[in-house]
């Protein structure tokens, strides 16, 4: 990857967290562990999990984002009831939940990968050329939809319509987008996310918006016009608005995408993940060390590549010196691992504010996972 791109996407990964990084600055590490624990506690109905999953610095983001959306009920009550309809499950019939973890985890997996692939084709200026900005808009809001949201949706769908108490049908024969979204809004907590926060759009026909392009600028009012339904229903939204859509997908896929996660991992000694179909990519590995990298008080001045040799440049904010990297080091110790598998070797070179060295440290690890 560019250096120029993957710093960028890095200093966003950092900036993903801002939210815990800044309740981390008035807390004693002990309060930090307890908010953390009780955060996760509240979705994952087991203590060892949690404590691996805190220990080993690889939920940062998750929590962050829960913690961010606590105020948002449509965020907070649909992830607590997903969480605990998914568990429902497992304890009804545990063999179904995992055969059917275990059959959609690949795609999911794979999704991800997409999920930061659009990352990069979403840079086009929406300030010069409003006719450029709305079909990138549209072509990300396709993309994404189909290849990240629907892989989440599907198995979301096939957990919930085996819990009889929620009466969703189940897939019919044509197995169509259409029919798993109309199936799951007759649930009233499923029914916002998937509709009425979206301009009272289900999220499929938005995709076939996109996928058609049945959409057009109107030259006089600056509005785009959308038609859906075959033609029988449009919509006239702004570009601002447009943008503000995809924002509204981007929280409802970390809604989804948590939920599962979340899920799989209270439940991971129950499934059999299969390492062939599941590579973890640099993006992700990255992403969560920076995600760490900000929350412990640390700034990301730059990431040199040096064939396959990773230097990162940190300033100490917190000016937390030695002690706080080795705390941030032992922090994200599985990530390192991770790209230490890769054949990549990872230094942490540490600088004051006013740009002088303190420490530069390479990380020797043995192969030692949660």
């Amino acid at each position: 990857m560019n250096d120029d791109f993957l710093n960028k996407a890095m200093h966003d990964c950092a900036i993903e967290v801002d939210y815990l990084a800044n309740l981390r600055k008035d807390l004693s590490d002990t309060e930090f562990n307890n908010l953390l624990t009780s955060t996760l506690g509240k979705y994952i109905k087991n203590e060892e999990i949690v404590f691996k999953l805190i220990s080993c610095g690889t939920h940062t983001w998750e929590i962050s984002i829960i913690l961010e959306m606590s105020n948002e009920s449509w965020f907070s009550e649909t992830l607590l009831f997903l969480t605990e309809s998914f568990r429902n499950l497992m304890r009804i019939n545990k063999k179904l939940a995992v055969s059917i973890i275990e059959r959609s985890y690949p795609k999911i997996h794979e999704s991800l990968n997409s999920w930061h692939d659009a990352y990069f084709l979403n840079n086009v200026d929406r300030k010069n050329n409003q006719r450029h900005f709305v079909r990138a808009c549209f072509r990300h809001l396709g993309d994404t939809v189909e290849s990240v949201h629907y892989p989440h949706i599907e198995c979301i769908h096939e957990l919930l319509s085996n819990i009889n108490v929620l009466g969703i049908p189940p897939k019919n024969k044509r197995g169509d987008f259409g029919s798993i979204i109309s199936a799951l809004i007759q649930l009233d907590k499923l029914k916002f996310i998937y509709r009425d926060n979206l301009h009272d759009i289900p999220l499929n026909q938005w995709r076939n918006i996109a996928q058609h392009s049945s959409y057009a600028i109107n030259k006089e009012s600056g509005l785009i016009v959308c038609v859906y339904g075959n033609g029988r229903h449009k919509i006239e939204i702004t570009s601002d608005e447009i943008y503000n859509l995809l924002c509204r997908l981007n929280d409802l896929h970390s809604l989804q995408k948590i939920a599962l996660d979340l899920f799989l991992c209270e439940f991971m000694d129950d499934i059999n993940f299969n390492s062939n179909d599941t590579i973890i990519s640099l993006e992700t590995i990255f992403g969560g060390i920076l995600n760490n990298i900000n929350v412990y008080g640390f700034h990301l001045k730059s990431m040199k590549n040096t064939s396959g040799f990773y230097q990162f440049e940190l300033v100490d904010i917190n000016e937390s010196g030695v002690k706080g990297l080795n705390k941030l080091l032992w922090m994200i110790k599985e990530q390192v691992l991770l790209l230490k598998e890769k054949g990549i070797e990872s230094t942490f070179n540490l600088y004051t504010k006013k740009g002088d060295k303190i420490t530069s440290v390479t990380i020797e690890l043995v192969n030692s996972r949660m």
